[in-house]
């Protein structure tokens, strides 16, 4: 294959961006990614709220990736973010 893709929820939290390069991080705003908590996880804004504090900042996490898709839309435009970064990656 040209692209081996692995998902990786922990994988800064775990150090382990450094064995699988390129990293691509798929981020949203904060208040789209505890929407979206809620509603997956069916929490209270407060347990939400506090399960995003428990992680590593978006900020570090944005400054440690090689990529960034930005999932703030719908499944069209992240489709189409996907298929831009494969291209980069696949030309490099």
């Amino acid at each position: 294959y040209d692209v081996v893709v692995y998902e990786v929820p922990l994988l800064f939290e775990g150090n382990l961006q450094e064995s699988l390069r390129p990293v691509i991080l798929v981020a949203c705003d904060i208040d789209t990614q505890r929407q979206r908590l809620q509603k997956r996880d069916r929490l209270d804004p407060s347990s939400a709220q506090k399960q995003i504090e428990a992680q590593m900042s978006l900020a570090e996490k944005r400054r440690l990736a090689d990529y960034i898709i930005e999932n703030n839309g719908g499944m069209d435009d992240l489709e189409r973010q996907v298929r831009a970064v494969l291209e980069k990656i696949k030309s490099t």
